[in-house]
């Protein structure tokens, strides 16, 4: 601290290990996809599966890494009413490696130092052929991040202020990216068998794929973001708030997965029975290459009105107008929907999935309250008396939510592009309508005569997430009543209602093109009406 300057001077170290034995599918594993019969609970009554996959190999492994970060702040008060915030962090993130030595990387050039490779691509191990010594991609030193912001107190006596801000900010890569690595050839083993059956998984005359391989870009760096927002104060009742504030995000490097053996399409040779045969490496039924093709762009307008507790009331009413876009919207996924969409529909042009976000909600509006009832001890009625016990300190709150739909990508389960695999993409069909054209009810969400089948071996022309699923209105209620026992004890009562008015909230429509459901919506995505009780005792 030295005059209007208040500095301050930190840093950390966070040493970071995880000993883990994960190991996938090693009894082994049926996939039933419909594609002998359409069905998929069909095609398993007939014991017709679309591939069979088992593990084997090592699956321990012990992940350690090491981060270290310092940082320098200055909160420089130029004016009674006006502060500068200027501040600068580093943070080192030790690339993720395995104490067991069990990384390694696919390299599809020749490598800058050790031996040539005798074919188009290899398999090399950790500390080889120029990698970094037990690991497969080097260590991003340049993580600088500055800061900025100011505050300014507009009136003069605190009722109206203006913030502002921008700041770089980094984001460790994820262990995933050497979890995915040591889980893969040549340590562990996925193969593959397709087009089998229940009764004679590994038939004598197939010849299982290994499955699939993760691999890092060795040149990958850390992810970034550029983060600025702007935003008012303004007090125009007493003890109620007025604030406007515009929040933006630009995401760099966003790690994103891509499929490098995308089968090559032949016409008249490529079919879905042989695909695996037109992949540019035979043997991988996929090679995921992990590496800095993401990007993302948020803009928001963001508005509340704040009252503090006062008079037995306190509330906050707000609304967001935003729109978020991305080349995707998660590194990984679970075995759902998204899991088929998070990587390229075609490998080579990335730049073709830059759509609205996953979660992207273009409207928001949130209303909470709580509400102390003027009954009882120190009330404005019934202070005294059997009426004061029974109706005094008794509390409602509720929540109001009311939002717009999130986006889907509408892709064809059939994969004529022939290109789907356990984590690659289906391909989307074509666009040749509106989508939104039409009514929307439970049974046809969208209008599904936009969509035509692709070509063989083609992508699709409709963009992703082209569809909208339902918004969303719930209001939730809770009648809270406290019971004092002496000056710091008391019982709470509370009784609470989800979805108080019993709203049918519809849930997310068939996206899948080759679906007879498809655009029909199946499901709720919120709960019936709910009630429950619940006691606590405060001391």
């Amino acid at each position: 601290m030295k005059g209007r300057q208040n500095i301050r001077i930190g840093g950390t170290w966070r040493p970071g290990s995880e000993d883990v034995d994960n190991g996938f599918f090693v009894v082994g594993r049926f996939v039933f996809n419909g594609t002998y019969t359409g069905d998929s609970f069909a095609d398993f009554l007939l014991g017709k599966a679309s591939e069979f996959d088992y593990g084997q190999g090592r699956t321990r492994m012990v992940m350690v890494n090491q981060n270290w970060g310092s940082f320098i702040q200055d909160d420089w008060k130029v004016r009674n009413d006006f502060t500068i915030n200027l501040g600068l962090r580093y943070d080192y993130y030790s690339p993720i490696t395995d104490k067991l030595g069990q990384t390694s990387t696919f390299i599809i050039d020749q490598p800058p130092t050790g031996p040539a490779q005798s074919g188009k691509a290899e398999v090399i191990l950790a500390g080889t052929n120029g990698l970094p010594r037990n690991g497969t991609y080097f260590p991003d030193r340049k993580n600088l991040q500055p800061r900025g912001g100011f505050s300014w107190d507009v009136s003069g006596d605190g009722k109206l202020a203006l913030r502002g801000g921008v700041g770089r900010f980094t984001n460790q890569l994820r262990n995933n990216l050497t979890l995915q690595q040591i889980l893969s050839y040549p340590f562990y083993q996925q193969p593959v068998v397709r087009d089998t059956s229940l009764s004679d998984p590994i038939k004598p005359t197939t010849i299982p794929l290994v499955g699939q391989l993760y691999v890092t870009d060795p040149h990958i760096t850390t992810p970034y973001s550029v983060v600025y927002n702007v935003n008012t104060q303004w007090e125009f009742m007493r003890n109620t708030i007025l604030e406007v504030a515009y929040v933006g995000n630009h995401g760099y490097n966003l790690l994103q997965f891509r499929e490098l053996n995308q089968p090559i399409y032949v016409p008249g040779q490529t079919t879905q029975a042989n695909k695996d045969l037109f992949r540019p490496f035979p043997g991988f039924t996929s090679v995921l290459r992990s590496s800095n093709w993401g990007t993302s762009n948020y803009n928001g307008l963001e508005t509340s009105v704040t009252r503090r507790f006062s008079n037995g009331l306190q509330y906050q009413a707000s609304y967001v107008l935003s729109r978020s876009r991305d080349t995707s919207s998660r590194f990984h996924s679970g075995a759902t929907n998204r899991t088929y969409i998070m990587m390229p529909q075609d490998t080579n042009d990335v730049d073709a999935e830059y759509a609205d976000s996953d979660f992207d909600a273009r409207h928001r509006v949130v209303l909470s309250e709580i509400y102390e009832l003027p009954f009882g001890r120190n009330k404005k009625w019934l202070q005294t008396g059997v009426t004061s016990a029974v109706l005094g300190n008794w509390a409602v709150a509720s929540i109001w939510t009311l939002q717009s739909g999130f986006p889907y990508t509408i892709y064809d389960g059939s994969d004529p592009c022939l290109r789907a695999g356990n984590w690659t993409p289906s391909c989307r069909p074509n666009l040749a309508g509106d989508p939104d054209a039409g009514p929307k009810t439970a049974a046809q969400w969208f209008n599904t005569a936009a969509f035509q089948k692709a070509p063989a071996g083609q992508s699709g022309s409709a963009p992703r997430n082209s569809v909208r699923g339902p918004g969303m209105i719930n209001t939730d209620l809770s009648f809270i009543k406290r019971v004092p026992f002496g000056n710091s004890r008391a019982v709470e009562i509370r009784v609470e209602g989800f979805n108080i008015f019993d709203r049918v909230n519809l849930g997310v429509p068939v996206t899948d093109f080759s679906s007879s459901s498809f655009g029909r919506i199946q499901a709720t995505a919120t709960g019936a009406r709910e009630f429950q009780f619940g006691l606590k005792f405060r001391f």
